[in-house]
This record gives C-alpha cells, sequence and structure tokens, in this order.
C-alpha cells in the first residue's frame, strides 16, 4: 500500500523518469530503484550525522580541560570542522519539507516529541483545600493520582526565512493550544523576530513548559501575578543581540490583553474542565483582589495591548560559573478600566566544575516580581438589582513575592535542591463596596512554601522527583503535602531556554 501512495505522489513531478514510454513493470522497477537510492543516501546521512554528534561530544569535553582562549579554541574547531560542517549543513537543507514530499520524509524532517507527567500524593489537608494551596493550572492538587498534562511538541525548519514550534497539551479534561509560533532565521543586525502564540517573555518561569520546571508546582508569586497557567497569547515579539563581549539581548512584546491567559489585564482566566460552581462563577466576574468587573469585549486601539521590555545579560564570572540577570517589565491596561504594571529582574547562577556529572552542579535560580493593579473610579458593577456605578477611587492594588531555590547534582543519576517562597502585597481587597482585609483574600494574603526535592534521572527520557510541601499562609491552615512525580519523553524535544 505504502509503495501505490509513493508511486502516486511521486507520478506527480516533474521527473523525466516518469515522461519515458515504457511498461508499468518497467516503471516500477525504476521506481524501486529510485526508493532503493534514496534509502542509502539517508542512511549515509544519518552515519555522517551521528559522526558529526560524536564530534561535538569530543570538543565539549575538550572545552572543558583546554587552557585555550574561548576564541582560540573557537577558531581551532572551525579549522578542524570545517568541511564536516558544510557537508551537514547542506544535508540539512535538502532535507527540508517540499511540496510532493511522502509523510515518511516528513516525519523524518520534522521534530516530535511527546512529555507526559502523572503525580501521586498525600497530605494533612483535605482537597477542597489543596485545590486553594496548589493553584497552578498543572499543579498537582488532590490527594492520590494527579494527571499533570502530555505534551505533544512540532518543531522544524520551514525555510531559509522561518523556523516553527508548537506545543498541544492534553489534560484529563480536555486539549489546548500552548504555544505555536515561527521565528526569523536570517534578519540582519542581530535581530530576530517571533510571531504567533506564545508564553511572554516574562522572567524564567512564565517562559517554561511544565516538563522543564525543576520542581514539581509552580512558584507562588507566579500564579497569583500571572494566573494559574501563566501568562501567554497571541502576538510578536522582536529581540536584539547587542554588540558587546557578553551576551545581552533586549526583547520588545506586545500581544492581545484580553485573552483567557491574562488574568492582570483584560483576561477572564482559565479552569480546567470548567468546574466551577454557581458561586465561583459569579467571583469568576471580578477583577483581580475582587476589584469591580468592567467588561470591554473589544480591542478598541493600541492601549488595549501589552508591552514587554525585557533585558537578559549572561557572563561568564568564573572558569566553570556562568551567571544570567534579566529584568523584565510588562504594561496595560485592566478589567476595572484602570492600568497594570508588573516588573521583576531575575538570576540564574550554572556551576559546571564536574565533567563527570554530564551536567551542571550546582543551579541557584532566583525570582523577584510585583504587580501594581490600578483600580479605576467609575467602573460599573452588576448586583442583584442591576449596574451599580463604583464611584470611589480605590487604592492600588499591590502584590508581590520571590521564589529562590538551589539544585545540587549528587552523582550521575541523583541530585538534590530545596525551594524557599515568599508571597505577600498592600492594598486592601474589594467585596463590591466593601473593603475586607487582604489577610481575608486566600488569592492576596502573605504565605510561606519550603519544598526539599529528591530527583533521579534515570536517562534523558525518565525523570522521578520526591518533593514535600510545607505550606504556611494567613487566611488559611497550615498545610503538609509530599508528592511524587514520573515523567516520561519520547521523541526529539527542542531545546530550552537557557
Amino acid at each position: 500500500m505504502k509503495l501505490i501512495y509513493a508511486v502516486a505522489l511521486l507520478s506527480m513531478l516533474p521527473f523525466g523518469i516518469f515522461a519515458q514510454e515504457g511498461s508499468t513493470e518497467d516503471r516500477l522497477k525504476r521506481l524501486e530503484k529510485m526508493l532503493n537510492s534514496m534509502q542509502k543516501e539517508m542512511k549515509s546521512k544519518d552515519d555522517k550525522i551521528q559522526g558529526l554528534e560524536k564530534k561535538v561530544n569530543t570538543l565539549q569535553g575538550r572545552k572543558r580541560s583546554s587552557q585555550l582562549s574561548d576564541d582560540e579554541l573557537l577558531n581551532k574547531m572551525i579549522d578542524e570542522n570545517h568541511n564536516d560542517s558544510v557537508k551537514f549543513l547542506n544535508a540539512r537543507d535538502k532535507n527540508r519539507i517540499r511540496l510532493g514530499d511522502t509523510v515518511q520524509t516528513v516525519l523524518e524532517t520534522l521534530d516530535m516529541s511527546v512529555v507526559a507527567s502523572t503525580v501521586f500524593g498525600t497530605s494533612n489537608l483535605r482537597n477542597d483545600q489543596l485545590a486553594e494551596f496548589q493553584g497552578g493550572g498543572h499543579d498537582p492538587n488532590k490527594r492520590g493520582f494527579n494527571f499533570q498534562q502530555m505534551e505533544l511538541a512540532v518543531s522544524g525548519t520551514v525555510d531559509d526565512l522561518f523556523d516553527y514550534q508548537g506545543f498541544i497539551l492534553f489534560t484529563e479534561d480536555e486539549v489546548e493550544l500552548e504555544e505555536a509560533y515561527i521565528t526569523t532565521r536570517s534578519l540582519p543586525y542581530d535581530l530576530k523576530v517571533k510571531l504567533g502564540t506564545f508564553l511572554t517573555e516574562f522572567g524564567i518561569i512564565n517562559q517554561q513548559h511544565v516538563h522543564s520546571w525543576d520542581f514539581i508546582d509552580q512558584p507562588i508569586i507566579n500564579t497569583r501575578i500571572f494566573g494559574g497557567e501563566g501568562m501567554r497569547g497571541p502576538g510578536a515579539s522582536i529581540s536584539w543581540l547587542a554588540p558587546v563581549p557578553w551576551y545581552s539581548e533586549v526583547i520588545l512584546g506586545v500581544q492581545n490583553s484580553d485573552g483567557d491567559f491574562m488574568t492582570s489585564f483584560r483576561g477572564e482566566g482559565h479552569d480546567h474542565g470548567g468546574g466551577h460552581d454557581e458561586h465561583e462563577d459569579e467571583e469568576f466576574e471580578e477583577a483581580v483582589g475582587g476589584a469591580p468587573y468592567n467588561e470591554i469585549e473589544d480591542t478598541r486601539n493600541s492601549e488595549d495591548m501589552v508591552y514587554l521590555t525585557r533585558w537578559v545579560n549572561t557572563f561568564d564570572v568564573a572558569k566553570d560559573a556562568t551567571l544570567q540577570f534579566g529584568l523584565s517589565s510588562l504594561w496595560g491596561d485592566n478589567h476595572t478600566g484602570g492600568n497594570t504594571w508588573i516588573y521583576g529582574a531575575d538570576m540564574k547562577l550554572v556551576v559546571d566544575n564536574d565533567p563527570t556529572l554530564g551536567r551542571p552542579n550546582w543551579v541557584w535560580q532566583t525570582e523577584i516580581m510585583k504587580r501594581k493593579y490600578h483600580v479605576r473610579a467609575g467602573t460599573v458593577i452588576e448586583d442583584e438589582t442591576g449596574p451599580v456605578t463604583f464611584e470611589r477611587e480605590g487604592d492600588d492594588i499591590e502584590d508581590w513575592g520571590l521564589y529562590t531555590q538551589v539544585i545540587k547534582a549528587l552523582n550521575k543519576k541523583w541530585s538534590a535542591g530545596i525551594r524557599f517562597e515568599y508571597a505577600s502585597g498592600s492594598g486592601e481587597s474589594y467585596e463590591h463596596d466593601e473593603r475586607p482585609a487582604r489577610d481575608t483574600d486566600f488569592n492576596r494574603s502573605d504565605r510561606i512554601r519550603i519544598s526539599p526535592l529528591l530527583v533521579y534521572q534515570h536517562s534523558e527520557f525518565t525523570k522521578f522527583r520526591l518533593q514535600y510541601n510545607h505550606d504556611d499562609s494567613d487566611s488559611d491552615d497550615t498545610g503538609s503535602t509530599i508528592w511524587f512525580g514520573v515523567e516520561i519523553l519520547l521523541g526529539k524535544h527542542p531545546a530550552h531556554n537557557f
């Protein structure tokens, strides 16, 4: 059957071999000969690619033990591997998808993978309390088994202009598109443009997918400011790599502010499975901190967008240590008719001083962020009697917090870590025309979480994690929870951000 499909597809191409006279048997023999030749060519290319990968691994080992400077080592690597590099790039160019390619060729060209994450947990908290403490959209939030998600990733080179990446999430209740975007490949002046729907490039965690987190659940402050699913949506961004001796990148972005994943702006939030009851549906029509909600359906002008700026720098602070430091800011209108400003700083220190581990020896990561949510007077709200105008100018609702975490590789398979989190704020919450104290609002009360972690990385494709959470909140009980997670990767997954 595959041979018949191949004949049908190849017969549409303007190759001379199919335009010649001859019997059906002769054509089939010529086709079989061509397919055998193609298979041999693909095997030869695979062997060359594997050889290049081995050379890269060898060169990386030499980099750790080399006394040459980075520039001297780079020049030496280029001189030694110039010919193989040219052959590899030519082979990659020939392997791009073209009109008339077979399904098998398309699948070989694309990088595809599936990542599945399952967690088992126990806690002194009941499920309704756990659902509050574990506010992330993919956090395990009940006793027993929790299926976090399955992610299908597809990526590849479109042509000499664009690369493509797409990610589809499967949960117990639904299927959703997480990201789908193209990035440019050859713009001048070290510029790169991203276009599509994607995770907002704020900080570190918000740009990462669930399976690339070091810990099982999302940090409290990320959930509080960006919502359970993180902040993402359709838009565009442009990045520029500055011509300085270290890595320095400036990113400017713009996205729609009214999507499901823009809770700090004009979005409504997103809940897997639609499990809200009637009371929760009423609360759903409230802005941050219960502030009066003014429905604005249309994107009227540029003021109804969210604007991002990010500046990230990476330095070699020692022979085997790399430091990344970033500053991020977001600005846009919110549901009250006021505006929201979110800003933060992030830091990541990677110490890779033990080549026998095959991965960094120490990783220290920290983020701190703050949201200033301005409530505009004159906002219209609905109650039992109908529309009511909220006349009083409210105080700004401010929420801020941080997390800091350290991961230490114990050997080639085992790692241990710990994370500390703190979330707080200022400004009272809202309940129609009342101003209840902030500590009565669980989503804005002071919270502390301490999470020790133990990780067993059996291979690049299988990971086991054991995590303990000690939660303390001003507005609820103290929680003690144990999570055991299993993560499986199948296929080739796109590289993640540093």
